[in-house]
């Protein structure tokens, strides 16, 4: 099954509220595929998401030269922002010691440049956003998943979404 959701995002407030219906949306073991051209505001919208999840803005910052950056969280084991743009194969990221993290079914990943390994069978269950520059702060954010794992994912961010 096919999920699907499109997003016109105009200015960072419905950003913002765009970020706050992910967060209530999320639950232990997905992990979310941020691509799109650089500065498209894939960290920006990352960013948005984790500080309504109650961590500091301030603390998070786009990953790229360690690879990972990690946020414990009460609700979850763990929260982990990757960045694989400087990556050119899967095994780089297992040199990080990143696959038990992985597999343990609590924790949330969010991953940019994910398509950079070519190896999406590491992050099931997975939603991918695609963020489109329009002009200025005008994006298009494409939300989309072909696993059945995800379909809670998508009937919560429906219910949660005010825009």
């Amino acid at each position: 099954m096919n999920f699907e959701l499109i997003f016109n995002i105009n200015n960072l407030d419905e950003a913002k509220v765009l970020a706050q219906a992910i967060a209530k949306s999320l639950y232990s073991g997905l992990k979310l595929s941020f691509d799109g051209q650089l500065g498209a505001g894939k960290t920006t919208l990352i960013k948005l998401i984790l500080s309504e999840m109650g961590i500091r803005s301030e603390a998070v910052t786009s990953p790229t030269f360690t690879l990972v950056n990690e946020f414990p969280l009460k609700n979850y084991a763990k929260i982990f922002h990757l960045d694989l743009y400087r990556l050119n194969d899967v095994s780089q990221l297992l040199d990080t010691g990143i696959k038990d993290e992985l597999d343990n079914p609590n924790n949330i990943f969010f991953i940019e440049w994910a398509y950079k390994i070519k190896s999406y069978e590491l992050f099931k269950p997975f939603v991918g956003f695609f963020i489109k520059v329009i002009e200025d702060d005008i994006r298009i954010v494409h939300i989309f998943s072909d696993d059945n794992e995800t379909k809670k994912f998508f009937d919560n961010i429906k219910e949660n979404l005010i825009l």
